[in-house]
């Protein structure tokens, strides 16, 4: 395998990686207003749940990568598509009904919608071009 072919995929990786940690941001920063057991402004105990374990999840994912380039693909393909999954259904009331206080709605959404097709259009690819083997997870 080429070096630039190598290097596309952990560009992908890599761009999958900043991703997660900037919601990985935003989930911390709710559990640091918040605490743990908010219920993200009356959501059922599942969503608030899901939420919270995205705190987690996302630099989990984030590192696995890195360290196991494929284990780390799925998750974050799953966490995203999970994501505007249960995003989907929880905020569809609020696209009927726009005001301001949606906007960060609206914004958060589309940006998960953005990525979620962008994993979509790249997974294949990193996929192919992440290392089989632990022993240079970066690297090859």
């Amino acid at each position: 395998m080429s070096q630039q072919v190598i290097r596309s995929g952990l560009l992908i990786r890599s761009v999958y990686a900043l991703c997660l940690l900037v919601a990985t941001c935003t989930h911390a920063l709710a559990l640091i207003q918040h605490g743990i057991f908010w219920n993200y402004g009356g959501v059922g105990w599942v969503s608030a749940a899901f939420w919270t374990s995205l705190a987690v999840a996302d630099p989990v994912a984030a590192a696995c990568l890195f360290i196991w380039p494929r284990v780390g693909l799925a998750l974050t393909s799953g966490i995203i598509a999970l994501d505007v999954l249960h995003n989907g259904i929880i905020f569809s009331q609020s696209f009927f009904h726009p005001s301001e206080r949606n906007l960060w709605t609206y914004t958060a959404f589309g940006l998960q919608v953005a990525f979620l097709l962008f994993v979509i259009a790249t997974v294949r690819v990193a996929w192919s071009q992440a290392p089989k083997d632990r022993a240079s997870p970066v690297a090859a």
